[in-house]
């Protein structure tokens, strides 16, 4: 089910949309450690990005067939590239993991792992790019309930494969693949019966090159920027926003940029709050030893105070995305990486702080 932002309440429209996203980063991170293995591609991930920008934009337009040739150029791109990138990995699983010093003993077991989860990575991106392409069209929910099943089923397959069937790390690793196509399947079952205007026919066949060159740029800048709660606003600002740019109501993306600033700080407040007086017992789920706990709870009152800042630069950052202003969330990632590593070996090597030097090198 698509969701029109260009109308109704601003504020509520981003809450309900950013809590699906925060679920699915959770279910996610369960999903990627019921294997010990993240497959993290970049251009997959930057594909599925800029093409939810994109596809939010002429959404909002209400022009469909800029919104189709989107949809199907980044379709056929994506499978040309995950098809291409899976037939590397599998021939070059060997090497690259002798590269990265695997030990001998557990090679072999490593190798058909990998070859059969790069087998299916097809799978991840057309996951990927369906669920981005549900969340530019207002939709967060449907896809974190697909992924939610096939977390589920990934973990339940693992154990049957492993434990029940015997077979090792193969069964892991086709449990996962299994799973993976099962939450495509899915994607693709709703949207047939539920998202009438992803339903293109033959007109999936239509790739356009400028398009794809487009989608890549607003892509990549993004890819770097992902994971947490105050990141997940960020996202919900980018699509209300690209939203209403595409259907030309500059008032609503104002409008949208400023409640989103506003949930941001909220956010923001409410963990510095917990992290500030619950720093102890926070410290004391990871470890017993007393200086260990001292240390922590220093850090984290620390940085605690600083938590403003990212829900601040996140809130921006989406609504430059918003509005198609990519370069400037590139430039001040760069900048903020730049700069803590700077500032933290500012802070070590030259006035020889202690664990607090990273969060102000943070700050």
């Amino acid at each position: 089910m698509t969701h029109n932002m260009t109308s109704g309440p601003i504020t509520p429209s981003l809450v309900k949309f950013t809590i699906p996203l925060v679920l699915g980063n959770l279910f996610q991170l369960t999903y990627n450690a019921a294997d010990s293995v993240i497959v993290a591609i970049l251009f997959i991930n930057g594909m599925c990005l800029g093409a939810g920008i994109l596809v939010s934009t002429a959404f909002g337009a209400g022009d469909r067939d800029r919104l189709e040739k989107q949809v199907s150029t980044t379709a056929i791109a994506g499978a040309a590239f995950s098809l291409g990138f899976s037939l590397l990995c599998i021939l070059l699983a060997g090497p690259l993991l002798r590269l990265m010093q695997v030990p001998a003993a557990v090679l072999p077991l490593a190798v058909s792992y990998l070859r059969v989860v790069f087998g299916g990575l097809i799978f991840t991106f057309f996951y990927n790019f369906l669920a981005a392409t549900l969340r530019a069209l207002g939709d967060s929910k449907s896809a974190l309930y697909f992924l939610m099943l096939s977390a589920l089923l990934n973990i339940l397959g693992d154990l049957f494969c492993v434990a029940v069937m015997g077979w090792g790390v193969e069964g892991a690793a086709l449990s996962t693949v299994a799973s993976e196509a099962l939450c495509c399947l899915c994607c693709a079952v709703y949207i047939k019966a539920r998202v009438p205007v992803l339903c293109l026919g033959r007109r999936w066949l239509v790739f356009e090159p400028a398009m794809l060159r487009q989608t890549v740029q607003y892509g990549w800048t993004t890819a770097m920027q992902q994971g947490t709660p105050q990141q997940n606003i960020g996202h919900a600002m980018t699509t209300l926003m690209a939203q209403n740019r595409g259907a030309a109501k500059p008032d609503r993306v104002r409008r949208g940029f400023a409640a989103g600033m506003r949930i941001e700080a909220v956010y923001g407040l409410a963990i510095m709050a917990v992290c500030f007086f619950g720093a102890e017992p926070i410290m004391r789920l990871f470890a017993d030893e007393p200086e260990v706990i001292a240390l922590g709870v220093r850090f984290l009152r620390l940085v605690s105070l600083f938590y403003l800042l990212p829900s601040a630069t996140n809130g921006i950052q989406g609504g430059f995305r918003g509005v198609g202003q990519l370069q400037v969330t590139l430039n001040s990632s760069l900048l903020n990486m730049g700069g803590r590593v700077a500032a933290a070996a500012l802070f070590v090597l030259v006035f020889h702080m202690d664990i607090e030097a990273l969060p102000w090198s943070y700050a």
